[in-house]
């Protein structure tokens, strides 16, 4: 009976073994599960994350091109930007130079009145100044103003301004009439 004693007690000793072994291995395998499941949320979370930086990586690319395309069109504004201020003052100064011939004639004709000299001055018919003005053309005007419009002409080859002033006129009459008797030409 001793050695069944012992056979039961080394047989409880094994079930008693396996059963902490069995426990033991439950808590293992919690322990395994628990960290494949954090594995497993790592893993999504990683994914997320660089699913985000494969996103913000292609917005970034897509500003850059954006804002070099800006850039590219605010230079293109500067240059034109560059260009309008020499045609405005290219303009000017020839406005400049218009307003001091306009000046110089108005001061020589004012002198030739006072002593008495003629500098050439005349009247012309209704069709020599359509001719040279190109019928009033737009093309052929010097200055436009409230004192009435300037236009370049040519008669008989030589360069003309013409000064037209049309202020206070009502009726066609009136235009014919001032084209007939008032129209100055002055030579240029």
């Amino acid at each position: 009976m001793f050695q069944a004693d012992q056979i039961e007690a080394n047989l409880r000793e094994e079930v008693t073994a396996q059963v902490n072994l069995k426990r033991e291995l439950d808590t293992v395998r919690g322990q395994l599960h628990e960290v494949s499941s954090n594995i497993t949320e790592s893993k999504s979370k990683l994914t997320s994350e660089l699913d985000q930086q494969g996103e913000l990586a292609n917005k970034l690319q897509a500003f850059s091109l954006e804002k070099a395309l800006v850039e590219a069109e605010v230079a293109k504004v500067e240059i034109e930007k560059a260009e309008l201020s020499q045609q405005m003052e290219e303009i000017r100064r020839q406005r400049d130079s218009v307003k001091r011939r306009a000046d110089y004639y108005k001061e020589r004709e004012a002198t030739a009145e006072t002593n008495g000299l003629n500098y050439g001055y005349r009247e012309f018919s209704e069709e020599e100044v359509r001719d040279a003005t190109d019928n009033f053309s737009e093309k052929m005007v010097i200055a436009a103003g409230s004192e009435g419009t300037i236009y370049r002409g040519s008669v008989n080859h030589i360069t003309v301004a013409i000064k037209f002033n049309i202020a206070f006129m009502e009726s066609l009459d009136e235009f014919k009439a001032q084209v007939r008797t008032e129209l100055h030409v002055f030579d240029m």
